[in-house]
């Protein structure tokens, strides 16, 4: 073998360590760049931030409002219906002084106070459900919108990563060039393979940037974006029966909203009825003593309520048939966002199964074999090509897996009650950050 051979391998040899050891010092700065520590949200337990900060919610807040004054409307409406009425006369008449006094009041004949409460308790539990529906559906964004961030940091790690393994590249490519070891047309190669990595790097950090928009809008400012636990994906979803399809929120505000209408038809039908009025008086008249009894009844012949009392009814009817169309969506839903879940989740798992980190080390192995003058540039750029469109692929099933499930959470109401239960995220512990 020559001198100038090897010269050439040692030469060779030599850029492949620099390249190596740039793109493992990249990683690694990379990794502690977008992966903080769990301990970085302090000792505070992720459950009960992300709970603190729906609390902390406006919406959440005027609807927490609306059922505390459905709480009072319900109070007021269980008390009596009239007051009544005192009457007095004094008249003189010769000699004689008369005089008269008595109590009359309406008389609640047909029961309206009853049907005015049953409106009044179905309009407090619709508030209420409306409230869990509400609760349901905000933390189902801010989880999704911490998700969100967790896999734009992730897609930004890796693209930042391939970047600077690019730049590594081509600068060696350059020297290369420079020796008269390769042609321009390699160098051009490796500058078309950097512009991929940019482009996707940016498309990452526009991500990260909108994901962190996305929580400061729904109020999250010093917390950043906390490790979600690992245990919020760890249940593998199940189908509910029917009674469980019943007692989802959005179904108990479809029931309680038919209910108020019901009871609202009943009230408008019983408070278009006459009130009768009854009085009781006593006085003096002439001398002699006198004792009255008066009732009342209005005649309401000119009065036809007949299509009050049915447009009453018609909405009733309509809130009904809302309910029971609302009962079949729920369970389209919630049977669809199953299958969904546990399709996403076994083609994460087998992936995981079948990778095992296998990707990070070929790209260290093609860029070794590069710099030792196995591949050309042309094979480098289409064997480092399908390797990186198998990181985004697994990125997208582990995207794809954990929305789903998400999902799944939202539908079947289940994040609520799986927060509360959680128990406290230890600092340093894994999750989704």
């Amino acid at each position: 073998m020559s001198t100038d051979n090897v010269n050439h391998r040692i030469k060779r040899k030599t850029m492949q360590k620099r390249v190596t050891t740039a793109a493992r010092v990249v990683a690694a700065c990379a990794f502690m760049i977008f992966y903080p520590s769990a301990s970085a949200t302090g000792s505070a337990d992720w459950a009960s931030m992300t709970l603190g900060t729906i609390n902390e919610n406006p919406q959440l807040q005027a609807q927490q409002r609306a059922v505390s004054a459905n709480r009072y409307g319900r109070k007021a409406a269980s008390r009596p219906l009239f007051n009544p009425e005192l009457q007095t006369s004094v008249e003189r008449e010769g000699e004689e002084t008369n005089y008269q006094i008595g109590l009359s009041s309406q008389i609640d004949w047909w029961d309206v106070k009853q049907t005015r409460t049953d409106v009044a308790e179905a309009q407090f539990s619709l508030a209420e459900a409306e409230l869990s529906a509400l609760t349901n559906q905000l933390l189902a964004r801010l989880v999704d919108a911490q998700l969100n961030g967790y896999l734009a940091r992730k897609a930004l790690a890796l693209a930042s990563e391939q970047v600077s393994r690019d730049y590594a590249m081509l600068s060696l490519s350059e020297r290369q060039l420079a020796a008269g070891e390769i042609a321009q047309t390699d160098v051009a190669i490796a500058k078309a393979i950097l512009a991929d990595s940019l482009v996707w790097e940016g498309e990452a950090s526009f991500a990260v940037l909108q994901a962190e928009q996305t929580l400061e809008q729904l109020g999250v400012r010093d917390m950043g974006f906390p490790a979600i636990p690992d245990a919020v994906w760890q249940d593998e979803p199940a189908l509910l029966p029917g009674s469980d399809i019943m007692a989802l929120p959005q179904s108990q505000v479809a029931r309680f909203s038919w209910l108020v209408a019901k009871q609202q038809a009943a009230n408008e039908r019983q408070g278009n009825k006459p009130v009768p009025v009854i009085g009781l008086g006593a006085g003096k008249q002439a001398g002699e003593g006198l004792v009255s009894l008066n009732v009342s009844v209005p005649l309401q012949w000119r009065n036809d309520f007949s299509d009050v009392n049915a447009a009453a009814n018609e909405q009733a009817l309509s809130a009904e048939l809302m309910f029971k169309n609302t009962l079949q969506a729920q369970q389209s839903a919630v049977s669809l966002a199953y299958r969904n879940a546990l399709q996403h989740r076994q083609r994460f798992h087998r992936w995981q199964q079948l990778s095992a980190g296998q990707l990070d080390q070929q790209f260290s192995v093609l860029q070794s074999r590069y710099a030792q003058g196995d591949l050309s540039m042309a094979a480098y750029q289409n064997q480092i090509t399908q390797l990186r469109q198998g990181k985004r692929a697994a990125l997208a099933l582990e995207a794809a897996f954990k929305e789903s499930h998400l999902t799944w959470l939202q539908v079947t109401a289940t994040l609520p009650s799986l927060l509360t239960a959680m128990p406290a995220h230890k600092p340093g512990a894994e999750g989704t950050r």
